[in-house]
Protein backbone atom coordinates (compact mmCIF):
# COMPACT_ATOMS: atom_id res chain seq x y z
CA UNK A 1 0.00 0.00 0.00
CA UNK A 2 2.48 2.16 0.75
CA UNK A 3 4.43 1.76 -2.69
CA UNK A 4 1.00 2.59 -3.96
CA UNK A 5 0.40 6.10 -2.36
CA UNK A 6 3.78 7.10 -2.77
CA UNK A 7 3.56 6.74 -6.75
CA UNK A 8 3.34 9.59 -8.90
CA UNK A 9 -0.42 10.52 -10.09
CA UNK A 10 -1.84 9.72 -13.17
CA UNK A 11 -3.32 12.19 -15.18
CA UNK A 12 -7.14 11.04 -15.31
CA UNK A 13 -8.09 13.94 -17.79
CA UNK A 14 -6.30 12.21 -20.24
CA UNK A 15 -8.73 10.96 -23.63
CA UNK A 16 -6.89 7.82 -24.41
CA UNK A 17 -6.07 7.03 -20.28
CA UNK A 18 -7.71 3.62 -20.04
CA UNK A 19 -8.71 3.05 -16.05
CA UNK A 20 -9.16 -0.52 -16.37
CA UNK A 21 -6.57 -1.59 -18.87
CA UNK A 22 -3.97 0.64 -16.19
CA UNK A 23 -4.81 -1.16 -13.48
CA UNK A 24 -4.70 -4.81 -15.44
CA UNK A 25 -1.37 -3.94 -15.98
CA UNK A 26 -0.38 -3.03 -12.44
CA UNK A 27 -2.26 -6.18 -10.77
CA UNK A 28 1.17 -7.94 -10.37
CA UNK A 29 2.12 -4.55 -8.55
CA UNK A 30 -0.49 -3.40 -6.50
CA UNK A 31 -2.62 -7.02 -6.07
CA UNK A 32 -4.47 -6.39 -2.86
CA UNK A 33 -5.49 -2.60 -4.20
CA UNK A 34 -5.81 -3.99 -8.14
CA UNK A 35 -8.36 -6.44 -6.72
CA UNK A 36 -10.29 -3.89 -4.89
CA UNK A 37 -10.40 -1.95 -7.62
CA UNK A 38 -11.57 -4.46 -9.93
CA UNK A 39 -14.32 -5.18 -7.46
CA UNK A 40 -15.51 -1.16 -7.37
CA UNK A 41 -14.77 -0.80 -11.35
CA UNK A 42 -17.36 -3.73 -11.87
CA UNK A 43 -20.04 -2.04 -10.72
CA UNK A 44 -21.41 0.21 -13.43
CA UNK A 45 -22.00 4.27 -12.20
CA UNK A 46 -24.86 4.74 -14.20
CA UNK A 47 -26.75 1.39 -12.07
CA UNK A 48 -28.31 4.78 -10.29
CA UNK A 49 -29.92 6.88 -12.37
CA UNK A 50 -31.03 4.22 -14.49
CA UNK A 51 -32.82 2.40 -11.79
CA UNK A 52 -33.85 5.69 -10.29
CA UNK A 53 -35.77 6.83 -13.70
CA UNK A 54 -37.05 3.58 -14.55
CA UNK A 55 -38.51 2.96 -10.40
CA UNK A 56 -39.02 6.55 -9.84
CA UNK A 57 -42.94 6.36 -9.83
CA UNK A 58 -43.24 3.43 -7.24
CA UNK A 59 -41.38 4.69 -3.99
CA UNK A 60 -41.31 1.65 -2.37
CA UNK A 61 -39.14 -0.10 -4.92
CA UNK A 62 -37.15 3.06 -5.14
CA UNK A 63 -36.64 2.74 -1.73
CA UNK A 64 -34.98 -1.11 -1.85
CA UNK A 65 -32.92 0.24 -4.59
CA UNK A 66 -31.15 2.86 -2.60
CA UNK A 67 -30.96 0.30 0.31
CA UNK A 68 -29.37 -2.25 -2.14
CA UNK A 69 -26.70 0.89 -3.54
CA UNK A 70 -25.86 1.85 -0.09
CA UNK A 71 -25.39 -1.68 1.37
CA UNK A 72 -22.77 -1.54 -2.48
CA UNK A 73 -20.91 1.73 -1.04
CA UNK A 74 -20.45 0.31 2.94
CA UNK A 75 -19.16 -3.14 1.45
CA UNK A 76 -17.04 -1.19 -1.07
CA UNK A 77 -15.26 0.96 2.06
CA UNK A 78 -15.06 -2.20 4.19
CA UNK A 79 -12.96 -3.32 1.34
CA UNK A 80 -10.71 -0.78 1.23
CA UNK A 81 -10.41 -0.28 5.33
CA UNK A 82 -9.55 -3.76 5.32
CA UNK A 83 -6.42 -3.91 2.59
CA UNK A 84 -5.12 -0.63 4.40
CA UNK A 85 -5.35 -2.44 7.47
CA UNK A 86 -3.58 -5.32 6.36
CA UNK A 87 -1.41 -3.66 4.48
CA UNK A 88 -0.17 -1.70 7.83
CA UNK A 89 -0.30 -4.54 9.89
CA UNK A 90 2.25 -6.25 7.52
CA UNK A 91 5.41 -7.02 8.47
CA UNK A 92 8.59 -5.44 6.66
CA UNK A 93 10.55 -7.12 5.23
Amino acid sequence: MDVYLSEETVDLEDANFDLLCWWKQNRLRYPVVSRIARDVLAVPACVYSVKRSILSSDPSVLKVVRNELAEAVICSKDWILSAVQSAVTEPKD
